[in-house]
C-alpha cells in the first residue's frame, strides 16, 4: 500500500519540534457603556465595552492605544456634510475586540465604516461578528474619498466589509492611500465598490503590502479592481499569502483576481513558495492551503481519512496497520481508521507523493525523520 500526504503551505522542517508561543489572553473589560444612553460625541477608553444602538448622530472615537470591546453594537450612520466622521473613529493605535453581532456604518459619504489614520494601526480580533460599510464613497474598514488610512490587522472574528463607490471593502478609498494590511485569522468577506479592490486599494489610490497568514477569506473586486491588490489605476505593494483555511478571490472586469487593477501596478505576488510576477489572472480563484489531509491509497484509489495536519507547527504523524485496517494519528491525538479490505503488497511502499495523484494532493515540504518498521 502507499500513503500520500497533501501539504500545500510550506513549513520548514528539521529534527527539532518547535511549539508556537501561546496566545496572550486579553484583559477583562472594566466598564460598559450603552450607546443608546449617549447625548453627545463620545470617546471610549481602554478596556471599555461598547454595547447597544447609537441613538443620535454622534461621533464615536477610540482613545489612542485603547483596547475596546464591541458587544452587540449598532451604529447606523446617516449621510450629512455636518457629520464628517466615520462610524468608529480611531485617531491613534487601537484594538477592537468583537463580541456578539456588531454593525457599523459611516456618517458623511466620504468616510468609511471604521477609520484608522495614516501611520497608526487598527487591530481587530475576537469571536464576534462585524459588518462595516459606508454611506457613499468610503471603505468598509480603512479610508475614504481622499482620506488615507493606516495599517489594518485582522486576527479573528466574522467580518463583512463592503466598500462604497470606488472604495475597497478593506483598505483604501478613491484617491487615498492605505498602509499595510495583515490578515491572521477569522472569516472575512470583503467586497470592493466600482473600480476598487476587495482587499487593498481604491480607485486611483495606493496600498502598502498585503499579507495573509490565516482565516477563511472571500475577496471580490469591483469593475476594474483586483479581488486582492490595487484598484483601477492604483498601486499596491507586495502580496504574500502563506496559509489560509480557504481563500476565494473574485476579480472585477478587466482585472486579475490577485495583483494589479486595470491600468494599475502591484508588487510581487507570492503564494506559498510560488511567485507570480504578473499576479493571478483567473476568475473565481480558490485555494485551500492551511490544513493538509492524509489520504490512504489502496490499489491506486484515494480515500480521505479526515485527519488533518495543523499548520505553523511540527507534527508527529503515525500510521499503523492491523489486519485490514490502517490507523492514522497526528501528535498522539484521536486515531482515525481506514478499512483497506485485504491489502496486498502490489506496489512499492512510499512516503510522500504517489504516482497518479494531483498536484493539490502531493506533499510539498520536508520530512524531518521517517521510521518504518514491522511488528
Amino acid at each position: 500500500g502507499r500513503l500520500a500526504m497533501e501539504k500545500v503551505s510550506y513549513v520548514p522542517v528539521d529534527s527539532v519540534k518547535i511549539e508556537p508561543p501561546a496566545a496572550t489572553p486579553l484583559p477583562a473589560s472594566t466598564k460598559t457603556t450603552d450607546l443608546s444612553t449617549l447625548t453627545g460625541n463620545y470617546t471610549a477608553q481602554n478596556l471599555e465595552t461598547l454595547t447597544g444602538t447609537l441613538g443620535g448622530n454622534y461621533k464615536i472615537s477610540i482613545a489612542d492605544g485603547a483596547v475596546v470591546f464591541l458587544k452587540d453594537v449598532t451604529i447606523d450612520g446617516t449621510n450629512s456634510k455636518s457629520r464628517k466622521w466615520a462610524g468608529i473613529n480611531c485617531p491613534g493605535n487601537a484594538t477592537l475586540v468583537l463580541e456578539g453581532n456588531n454593525t457599523v456604518k459611516g456618517f458623511y459619504e466620504n468616510y468609511p465604516g471604521i477609520h484608522i489614520p495614516e501611520g497608526k494601526t487598527l487591530t481587530i480580533k475576537g469571536t464576534g461578528s462585524l459588518t462595516a460599510s459606508s454611506t457613499g464613497y468610503g471603505a468598509g474598514i480603512g479610508g475614504g474619498y481622499e482620506i488615507s488610512c493606516g495599517n489594518i490587522v485582522i486576527e479573528g472574528g466574522t467580518i463583512t466589509a463592503k466598500g462604497g463607490y470606488n472604495a475597497a471593502g478593506i483598505g483604501g478609498g478613491e484617491y487615498g492611500s492605505c498602509g499595510n494590511i495583515v490578515i491572521k485569522g477569522g472569516t472575512i468577506t470583503a467586497t470592493g465598490g466600482s473600480r476598487a479592490s476587495g482587499i487593498g486599494g481604491g480607485d486611483e489610490g495606493s496600498c502598502g503590502n498585503i499579507v495573509i497568514e490565516g482565516g477563511t477569506i472571500t475577496a471580490s473586486g469591483g469593475t476594474n479592481g483586483a479581488g486582492i491588490g490595487s484598484g483601477y489605476k492604483g498601486s499596491c505593494g507586495s502580496i504574500t499569502i502563506t496559509s489560509v483555511d480557504k481563500l476565494t478571490v473574485n476579480r472585477g472586469g478587466y482585472a486579475p483576481s490577485i495583483g494589479k487593477g486595470k491600468d494599475g501596478t502591484c508588487g510581487t505576488v507570492t503564494i506559498g513558495e510560488t511567485v507570480y510576477p504578473d499576479g493571478i489572472n483567473v476568475q473565481d480563484y480558490t485555494i485551500s492551503i492551511i490544513y493538509s489531509y492524509i489520504y490512504g491509497y489502496v490499489y491506486g484509489t484515494a480515500t480521505n481519512t479526515n485527519v488533518t495536519i495543523p499548520s505553523n507547527k511540527y507534527s508527529l504523524l503515525s500510521v499503523s496497520r492491523t489486519g485490514d485496517n490502517l490507523q492514522f494519528q497526528v501528535d498522539g491525538g484521536e486515531a482515525k481508521t481506514l478499512p483497506v479490505n485485504k491489502l496486498k503488497n502490489l506496489a512499492p511502499f512510499s512516503v510522500g507523493g504517489a504516482d497518479g495523484i494531483t498536484e493539490a494532493q502531493a506533499f510539498k515540504g520536508n520530512l524531518a525523520e521517517v521510521r518504518v518498521w514491522t511488528t
